[in-house]
């Protein structure tokens, strides 16, 4: 049997995948290590650059990180990829050592190929996804054209860019401005952001005074999109009885009844009765605003058999 879950009924947010691109040296790396116990898989051998350094896998190929367990990861809470266009070429590096048909003599993948390392991409976000740790994707930005104007997006191979920007919760751009560090989660002319929880343009605090900086808005995110005010929650439920109400009526009479409470009423429980009152057989008379038998003509054809 499925799961229906009512509209009064939360659907909870506990994990998040949030993109974070920038500038180089502009302190992403170091955000990483702002959030809630974090292990950091450094495909581009920078930690060592970082503020605060935590614990950290330096990967050089596919293999030292294609078999990553849940086990592996029993002690962390936030898995960070540093960086995710070096990730790419990783896997990329594989693939054609491994599948030299996926390959073309001037190093780069076919078409075949770029569909193999979006696969391997896809696959390897749904695994560190099942693991239900949140996850923070880095990425260098890559300034492009957009008519006249330019527009920072994260720098990816090829189509994963758009598997990068589908998959995340947040995706944030991180610029220096006169030497202070600002992140915005909104898109805007110059950048491209998604922002679920309403996160205003921000200046970043120096990590030695606010180290948890990324996992206090990671918590933030959380709590906004898993909130609900009383009034949201009353308004739900008292929509819900309505469509509940909708539902036991049993004859053309109480059909009708509904019809004159509706009347200045939400146009979905009107669309909702309208197709209740078919199921039992009734047609709505537009003009009159009133249920009636339907008329022989519009009746459904018998096999003429008595």
């Amino acid at each position: 049997m499925i799961k229906i879950t009512k509209p009064n009924e939360p659907i909870l947010t506990e994990n998040l995948i949030i993109v974070l691109y920038g500038q180089p040296g502009c302190g992403k790396t170091s955000l990483g290590f702002s959030t809630d116990k974090p292990l950091l898989i450094d495909f581009d051998m920078g930690a060592q650059r970082a503020l605060n350094r935590k614990d950290v896998v330096r990967v050089s190929s596919w293999n030292d990180i294609a078999d990553i367990k849940e086990t592996d990861l029993s002690i962390f809470n936030t898995i960070v990829i540093d960086t995710v266009g070096r990730l790419l070429e990783v896997i990329v590096a594989d693939i054609i050592n491994t599948m030299p048909s996926m390959s073309k003599k001037s190093g780069e993948l076919t078409i075949a190929g770029y569909g193999v390392l979006i696969s391997r991409f896809k696959n390897f976000m749904l695994k560190l996804k099942s693991f239900k740790k949140d996850v923070i994707l880095l990425a260098h930005d890559k300034e492009e054209k957009n008519n006249d104007k330019n527009i920072s997006r994260p720098d990816a191979v090829g189509s994963s860019r758009v598997e990068l920007v589908k998959i995340a919760d947040l995706l944030g751009y991180v610029y220096l401005n006169d030497k202070n560090r600002y992140i915005s989660f909104n898109p805007s002319e110059e950048h491209l952001g998604k922002n679920c929880a309403e996160i205003p343009d921000q200046n970043i605090p120096h990590l030695s005074t606010e180290p948890d900086y990324l996992a206090k808005l990671i918590a933030f995110t959380k709590n906004k999109m898993n909130s609900k005010s009383a009034e949201q929650i009353k308004a739900e439920q008292e929509f819900q009885e309505v469509l509940d109400d909708i539902n036991r009526l049993d004859t053309i009479e109480s059909l009708n009844v509904m019809v004159q409470i509706l009347a200045e009423g939400d146009a979905l429980h009107k669309q909702a009765l309208v197709k209740h009152g078919e199921t039992m057989g009734f047609e709505f008379d537009k003009p009159n605003k009133c249920f009636k038998v339907k008329a022989p003509e519009n009746l459904p054809q018998g096999d003429g058999v008595a």
